[in-house]
């Protein structure tokens, strides 16, 4: 079955030009949720404001935006979620990112 954008689950990467910010980043939200580098804590600590890196280890990596498969109030680029490591699903991905010039690099991550 097709979906309503003519494609059955995911849309070819950067399809979509009207949905790309205005540095031209393309599929932050409604194609895939991404995985991201921060172990899963419940809550943010109050003192990181600014991109909060959550603990040093965990269970749970977080994933980030919404997906093909979540209902509008999920397709955000702030929607956070949690999920194993070692679960694998169609409707997950990642994104390739390098820190931006005069910013510190995050501290190092360990493995579990």
């Amino acid at each position: 079955m097709v979906d309503g954008d003519g494609f059955y689950e995911l849309a070819p990467v950067g399809h979509y030009r009207a949905g790309r910010t205005p540095e031209g980043v393309y599929d932050l939200a409604g194609n895939v949720e991404e995985w991201v580098a921060d172990w899963y804590a419940p809550g943010y600590p109050e003192a990181d404001a600014v991109d909060p890196i959550g603990p040093e280890a965990g269970d749970l990596r977080v994933v980030r935006g919404g997906s093909f498969k979540d209902g509008r109030p999920w397709l955000r680029t702030t929607t956070r979620g949690k999920a194993l490591p070692s679960a694998r699903r169609a409707h997950r991905g990642f994104r390739c990112a390098w820190n931006v010039r005069g910013r510190s690099p995050r501290p190092k991550r360990t493995r579990r």
